[in-house]
Formats: C-alpha cells, sequence, structure tokens
C-alpha cells in the first residue's frame, strides 16, 4: 500500500478502470524490471534444468511422475513469467527483446505439451 502511495504523490492517472489498468501494468512493470525478478527467473531455469536431467532410462514410475510434476510446476512459473512481462510492458517491447522469443516459444511449445 506504501508503494502504491508513494507512485500516487509523483504520477496523474487517468480517471476509471483506464487508470486502474495503468497503475497495475506500472507496478507489473516495476515488478518485472527489478533484479530480483530477473534473478529469481534464472534460478527457475538452473532449477528446471537440473530437475530435467536427472532423467533416465529405466527409472521408477514414481520418480518419473516426481520429474513430470517438478516440469509441470516450472512450466505455470515460466507462464507467470510471460504473463507478467507481457501485461507489463507490453507485447511490442516484448518482441523487440530477441531473449523474450527463445523465452515465449518455449512456454508456448510447453502449454501445446500440457494441453496435448
Amino acid at each position: 500500500m506504501s508503494i502504491l502511495n508513494t507512485i500516487n504523490e509523483h504520477r496523474v492517472w487517468p480517471l476509471g478502470i483506464l487508470g486502474i489498468w495503468k497503475r497495475v501494468r506500472f507496478v507489473l512493470r516495476l515488478h518485472v524490471k527489478s533484479d530480483f525478478f530477473d534473478n529469481l527467473m534464472t534460478f527457475m531455469v538452473v532449477l528446471n534444468t537440473v530437475t530435467l536431467s536427472t532423467d533416465q532410462h529405466n527409472q521408477s514410475v514414481e520418480f518419473a511422475n516426481e520429474v513430470e510434476k517438478f516440469n509441470t510446476v516450472f512450466t505455470y512459473i515460466f507462464i507467470y513469467e510471460m504473463g507478467t512481462k507481457l501485461i507489463a510492458i507490453g507485447i511490442k517491447k516484448y518482441i523487440d527483446d530477441k531473449m523474450n522469443w527463445l523465452d515465449g516459444s518455449v512456454v508456448l511449445l510447453s502449454i501445446f505439451e500440457i494441453i496435448y
């Protein structure tokens, strides 16, 4: 709440739903551009890589199910990352960053895998 009060002191917001939308995007933009968010997502990628590297031939069914559960959790984390970035910075700026091409395509393929 104190963050919103500080923001409201320095910015002029439109009235109505547009003003609420702009405030949400502004706060999400602060979140997405923070070092904490960037480092957390990098750590999640490393954890996902380690988890996927444990997959092996002739493993038990229980272990395979656990790896699949972790993979699903990481997929939802990366969907959250993509969604917040799209809302915070917009589609055009999201597409302008080449690294987001890789992230977005992996997330879309993962969504397709979950649906399939």
